[in-house]
């Protein structure tokens, strides 16, 4: 047996600070209950435990306030807005079966501490989820602690906790009394820190073995070997051995809090769900999406096969909408993106979809489009294996030459990918001045991230070389290894579409993530290359040219945009030109690429400090560009103000077509979230219809396709459609493909598409 177990108050803390402020149309807010379901449900999917309980603090244990009184003495009170959603969390793990566990004298990493040592007992295994670092002391052979963190989840087991710290589990516990913790007001040893932790608690094991050898202390040096403890480190020590054994049993797990003998009661089975009640309030606060995802795990959790229609072996297994999902998922997804919508399930989501005149967008596009999706899924899109292996070997030898030209330039071997020792070589070691405004990060390192190197670049010779190693390894890791692991046995990889992922409207895709595949650079635009067609077939593909600018011309009505597209003039050229005051033939290419960041920054409501970074110029004259762009669009002008206002008097923002989007940040505790609300206004009809236009388009061309037996839609890549056909189709799937994309829906500008062909997709784009 598995058993999951997850900490209750970290997960929910994670989820209330990592989306954005979220409500049902009565005020109820449930940022926090959407995050942690969906937590909840990747944990489900990944670990497909037999059984899950959660557990939470109710408020901070006796026994520990009294061994000291300062602990947690400081910690900010749980806001309002957390506080309110902690009940209905409750309240829905237990409706889904799921057992919640909570005591007044033991805190949530007791109780769950105690129950894993239940697991050694009956030798079933434990896999534990938490964003806290304490859990680390309770990892065995038997259990698991999968680390919550903002670059990922990490997995520990006693084999990576010697990897990562050089120390097994219970010295986790020593490091700790060492240490201390601020987030508890654990004191530790004052003064003593990370850097002298670790060696001490590696060299001698526990905190009595210290103090027995506190008159000759020595850590490891990696140069010097070992040396001696500082005076003053080793005053602070012989000073702090009380505070030290306290903070030990301050941060030491209990493993007896009251729970239950049999672990077996913790199964999650199907008389312990309430899938009527659960339905009740996920509906009342307005969380369909949630709803549709929660119904579909339980099938999978029933172990209820799911229907693919297909007898291909590499799609088994993958998840296909079923006609009740279609009833409920897609409806709430069109009334709101965020799915912070009003009403109740299924015969009121479809009356609104009525009401609001997305009636079309429904039944005409995102239902036959599902099965649509389902049929590229099956068909996949072919890799040239062979080729893609050896460009990777050829990504190897640059990683392997730019390492060797870093370690030059900064005249050490380190590790490359560790930003601490990174930062503590380019800033400290070689003294590069770091970026005006530039803070450490929290853990107090130096902040080595893409943006804080390419401003100082030019600083030191081995700075372009570490960016250019860090895009190089990301190439091959992310994309060379990433695409060779998802070719089927049929050489083709089988991406999964989302279709109700993005709150834009916009399709995404998984296992493999297609829509990230890199375009910018031109190594990165190599990886094209390796998606090819068939013996003696070809790939088609239809780009739409600057969809969302001529979306942005339609919905404004400016007369100016509308004339220049109607026109077929350079866009950008013609925008420089008049923001800039030149005549058309005097628009230099730095003038064109200025107009074209202020083009598409105005789509997303680009501010002047963004726009000024990004193109290069002061802030006041990114101001001036601006101004004058409006200045000349008025239409435009007047639109953006329009949709803000809008939004702020309804709560959402409508497409062309009737999709909708929620934007709680408007009405935002403070002026960064409201202004990122206005962002959001302005930005969201543009995108949404777009991403409306392709779906439309995505519907046309496969019912035109019908009439060429050879060809079939296989990619779908952000405003691109690829095809596939036999050679001898190329040209009537070219005419097809072209004609149908830009006869998808009718705007007040031409629609224009670029249809190219060849044998893979970097001939075809």
């Amino acid at each position: 047996m598995t058993l999951l177990l997850i900490d209750g108050n970290s997960v929910a803390n994670r989820a209330y600070y990592g989306l954005t402020p979220l409500s049902n149309s009565s005020g109820a807010f449930t940022h926090s209950v959407t995050g942690f379901l969906n937590i909840f449900l990747k944990l489900a999917k990944d670990i497909k435990p037999d059984g899950i309980a959660a557990a939470f603090d109710i408020k901070t244990p006796q026994f520990r306030k009294d061994i000291y009184d300062g602990y947690k003495a400081g910690r900010k009170k749980m806001p309002d807005e957390l506080a309110e959603q902690m009940p209905r969390i409750k309240s829905i793990l237990s409706l889904l079966g799921v057992s919640v566990l909570s005591d007044e004298g033991f805190e949530a990493d007791d109780i769950i501490g105690s129950v894993s040592a239940k697991c050694r007992d009956t030798g079933d295994k434990c896999v534990i989820y938490t964003g806290d670092r304490d859990y680390l002391q309770l990892v065995r052979e038997d259990v698991t602690v999968i680390i919550a963190g903002n670059k990922g989840d990490k997995k520990y087991t006693p084999e990576t906790l010697i990897a990562e710290y050089g120390l097994t589990p219970q010295q986790m516990l020593e490091l700790k009394s060492v240490m201390g913790d601020t987030s508890d007001n654990i004191p530790g040893i004052v003064g003593i820190g990370e850097k002298t932790a670790i060696p001490l608690i590696r060299k001698y094991g526990t905190l009595e073995n210290i103090y027995a050898h506190i008159d000759d202390l020595t850590i490891p040096d990696e140069i010097k070997g070992d040396k001696k403890i500082g005076k003053a480190a080793l005053e602070k020590i012989r000073n702090g051995r009380q505070s030290a054994e306290m903070s030990r049993e301050l941060g030491r797990i209990r493993l007896d809090a009251p729970t239950t003998d049999n672990i077996h009661d913790y199964l999650v089975t199907e008389d312990k769900r309430n899938e009527e009640a659960l339905t009740t309030v996920l509906t009342e606060l307005e969380m369909y999406a949630a709803l549709a995802k929660i119904r579909e795990w339980l099938r999978v959790g029933n172990k209820t096969p799911l229907e693919t229609g297909s007898d291909n072996p590499e799609n088994s297994g993958k998840e296909v909408f079923t006609p009740a999902d279609k009833e409920t998922e897609l409806a709430a997804y069109i009334l709101d993106g965020n799915t912070r919508y009003s009403g109740a399930a299924k015969d009121k989501l479809l009356a609104d979809i009525k009401k609001y005149g997305a009636g079309e967008l429904l039944y005409n596009v995102e239902l036959p489009l599902s099965d649509i999706l389902t049929e590229m899924e099956r068909s996949g899109v072919r890799v040239d294996t062979a080729a893609l292996t050896a460009f990777g070997e050829e990504l190897k030898a640059s990683i392997a030459e730019l390492e060797k030209a870093a370690y030059m330039y900064c005249g050490e071997e380190f590790n490359l990918n560790s930003p601490k020792q990174l930062g503590e070589i380019l800033f400290g070691k070689l003294g590069i001045p770091l970026p005006a405004n530039t803070k450490k990060t929290k853990t107090g390192n130096y902040t080595t991230d893409a943006e804080t190197l390419e401003k100082i670049s030019d600083s030191h010779p081995a700075l372009p070389v570490i960016i250019n190693y860090r895009t190089v390894n990301k190439l091959y890791s992310t994309y060379v290894v990433g695409l060779l692991a998802a070719i089927g046995a049929d050489g083709r990889i089988h991406t999964t579409y989302r279709q109700t992922e993005t709150r834009t409207g916009r399709l995404s895709s998984v296992e493999p993530n297609l829509q990230n595949i890199p375009v910018r650079t031109e190594l990165g635009k190599q990886f094209r290359k390796f998606f090819i067609a068939d013996t003696e077939r070809v790939l088609v593909g239809g780009d739409y040219s600057q969809i969302e600018l001529r979306v942005l011309a339609h919905l404004s009505g400016d007369e100016n945009l509308i004339k220049a597209f109607k026109d077929d003039e350079d866009i950008h050229t013609i925008t420089a030109a008049q923001v800039f005051g030149v005549a058309p033939d005097f628009v230099t290419s730095e003038l064109r690429r200025r107009a074209k960041a202020v083009n598409f920054g105005i789509i997303y409501g680009i501010g002047a400090f963004s726009l000024a970074k990004d193109i290069g110029v002061p802030v006041y004259e990114a101001k001036r560009y601006i101004e004058g762009y409006l200045s000349h669009y008025k239409g435009i002008d007047a639109y953006m103000k329009n949709v803000v206002d809008t939004a702020i008097k309804t709560g959402y923002s409508v497409t062309m077509f009737g999709r909708r989007r929620g934007i709680p940040e408007l009405h935002g505790a403070n002026r960064n979230i409201q202004a990122l609300g206005k962002r959001i206004a302005q930005n969201a009809p543009i995108q949404g219809t777009a991403a409306d236009i392709i779906k439309f388009a995505m519907v046309a061309v496969h019912k035109a396709l019908s009439v060429v037996p050879s060809a079939r839609l296989i990619l779908q890549i952000h405003d691109e459609l690829i095809v596939e056909c036999d050679n001898a189709d190329r040209e009537v799937v070219s005419e097809l493909l072209k004609r149908e994309m830009e006869n998808a829906v009718q705007l007040s500008v031409p629609l224009t598409v670029d249809v190219k062909s060849g044998l893979s997709w970097y001939e075809c784009h």
